[in-house]
């Protein structure tokens, strides 16, 4: 039973998580995008050395695409500026 839930919600996943791997000169782009019914949510390109690593990316991703953006999203709004350090002049 188990493997069947796993395996419908790897089905809807991947609707909703496109992974493409992009080679380049010196390494590989993993391509995500994250789609909704009229937009896409995400479309990030991250590098890696070799076409092993950008699988291994992408097949990390794919484990919680959910949880994979709501860390980035919960990231960008977190971010804040360093404070500039005025004892240094």
């Amino acid at each position: 039973m188990l493997a069947a839930l796993r395996y419908f919600a790897r089905l809807k996943f991947e609707q909703e998580i496109k992974i493409e791997y992009i080679p380049v000169e010196n390494g590989c782009y993993t391509h995500i995008r994250c789609l909704d019914t009229k937009n896409d949510l995400m479309d990030l390109k991250l590098f890696a050395p070799d076409m092993g690593q950008a699988k291994l990316i992408g097949e990390k991703i794919m484990l919680n695409p959910a949880g994979f953006y709501g860390k980035v999203i919960e990231l960008a709004l977190s971010n804040e500026e360093i404070p500039y350090d005025l004892t240094d002049n």
